[in-house]
């Protein structure tokens, strides 16, 4: 059926260009990327160099201005296959959208708290290693995070975030899991579990991150290195980022 969309094989960003609008300014140009699924892969760069816009692209935020984006031999191009390719992505950006609700309505995301499934919840804060946080609150994950979880540090809302996103993929749901940034206010040791436990939820998991912290990626088994829009580098972590070591901020 040709409105079916299935994800067995790659991710072929085909020769992609992109820029705002009528802006005159490429953020990304000619860039030729394949992700094979199941493969975990670390994007580096400097801030601007266009990584947060790459994943978008591979998200279905934006549209290429040229080129394809093409799940196993599909182009992705009418809203419907957009959103079919979506449906199978956590997509977890630097800044996480939460709720004035309770946190557990907040990790099950649009679920009616009648169908949300508790242990599958609390075994996703576990593995985001923000469950004995959530227990010592009066109301433990009845609690409320207040607008835009204004009663949350920034590390406490990522790892919300990122419990979201593990429910989505225990319950089967989610393919490929896609960081921007998304663990940049945890510390170092926190992130580190954080890390683990996502490389460990599943075999069967396509994983994309962006980060800073050349650390957090060194679990990776490819590291692309973008440059004004272009991949200036793909290799394995030990060539990239010891190379890049010397110059990190630890």
């Amino acid at each position: 059926d040709s409105d079916q969309l299935e994800f067995n094989q790659f991710i072929y960003l085909r020769n992609i260009f992109f820029r705002y609008g009528s802006s005159k300014k490429y953020l990304i140009k000619g860039l030729d990327l394949r992700i094979i699924k199941n493969e975990k892969l670390g994007i580096i760069g400097q801030t601007g160099a266009g990584k947060s816009t790459l994943i978008d692209l591979i998200v279905g935020l934006i549209n290429p201005t040229k080129g394809d984006i093409i799940i196993d031999n599909k182009k992705i191009r009418d809203h419907e296959k957009k959103l079919l390719w979506r449906s199978m992505i956590a997509y977890i950006p630097q800044f996480i959208y939460l709720s004035d609700s309770t946190i557990i309505e907040n990790i099950a995301c649009g679920v009616d708290l009648k169908n949300i499934n508790k242990e599958l919840v609390i075994e996703s804060c576990k593995r985001a290693f923000i469950h004995d946080y959530i227990l010592q609150l009066p109301l433990g994950y009845n609690s409320s995070i207040g607008e835009m979880g204004i009663k949350l540090s920034g590390g406490q809302r990522q790892r919300i975030g990122i419990a979201r996103a593990i429910y989505n993929i225990l319950k089967n749901e989610k393919k490929i899991l896609v960081l921007d940034e998304a663990t940049s206010s945890l510390d170092i040791k926190v992130e580190e579990k954080v890390i683990n436990s996502l490389n460990n939820i599943s075999t069967n998991l396509t994983l994309i991150m962006v980060s800073h912290r050349h650390s957090t990626l060194s679990n990776c088994e490819r590291i692309l290195e973008i440059d004004k829009g272009v991949i200036v580098a793909d290799g394995p972590p030990k060539e990239l980022l010891n190379l890049k070591n010397k110059n990190v901020l630890k």
